[in-house]
């Protein structure tokens, strides 16, 4: 459905893939295609007004839907489901709004990274509501505090990044527990460049994820975030 609901966007415009979503009977397929259908209009098409267009329709309509459901217990298991889709579909929209990535071919402006934290909210307050895993609960946090760090909201930033790798650490996820403690350590390093302390602190972070699954991709995020919110 999402090459389907691509070619109509394409084709026929905004409002016509507003219609085709929205009279979709099956909300669960609908949203799950709006989640996927956001994504390729941000990483292939860079079409930022589309993917959180998508995104919205795609939250909104799973949110309503499981609201309905939840009147009747037999229908517990799909909005609970219907809420979980809502969520991810949430932090993807919150994650994209962010302009830390430096993603090539886009340009956010401060009306989508606006967006982007209402979504990081959406995000947390849906994984709280639903009992979500810390690993999870840590990652809502971390996007927040990233948000935070975009508008230059340091003790905001390092307070949810401190409450990121506290939960990180509950269950020993050891590589985001050194992620959020080197965006941590970033805030720092945003504000005295010079510092010398987090500079070392910085470097030896960034030497223990090197050993361990995923440490290149987390070093690699960190010095991306660093050279953005530097420049």
């Amino acid at each position: 459905m999402v090459d389907q609901a691509l070619e109509i966007l394409q084709e026929k415009g905004q409002s016509a893939l507003i219609d085709f979503l929205t009279v979709q009977e099956d909300v669960q397929s609908m949203a799950d295609t709006c989640g996927k259908l956001a994504m390729t209009l941000y990483n292939k098409e860079k079409d930022i007004a589309n993917s959180i267009l998508v995104s919205l329709l795609g939250i909104r309509r799973a949110l309503e839907s499981a609201t309905a459901l939840a009147i009747d217990e037999e229908n517990a298991e799909t909005a609970y489901q219907l809420r979980s889709t809502a969520k991810g579909i949430a932090f993807n929209l919150g994650a994209n709004m962010w302009p830390g990535w430096n993603d090539p071919g886009i340009s956010l402006s401060k009306e989508s990274m606006a967006v982007g934290m209402e979504a990081a909210h959406t995000n947390l307050r849906l994984g709280e509501e639903l009992r979500k895993e810390p690993l999870p609960l840590s990652r809502a946090q971390w996007l927040i505090g990233a948000h935070e760090m975009a508008l230059g909201n340091m003790d905001a930033a390092r307070e949810r990044f401190g409450r990121a790798s506290a939960l990180a650490e509950s269950v020993e996820a050891e590589a985001d527990n050194l992620l959020c403690l080197g965006y941590a350590i970033m805030t720092q390093l945003i504000e005295e460049p010079d510092n010398q302390e987090m500079i070392e602190r910085f470097k030896t972070v960034k030497a223990d994820l090197a050993s361990l699954e995923q440490g290149e991709f987390f070093i690699t995020q960190l010095d991306t975030a660093l050279g953005v919110f530097r420049s």
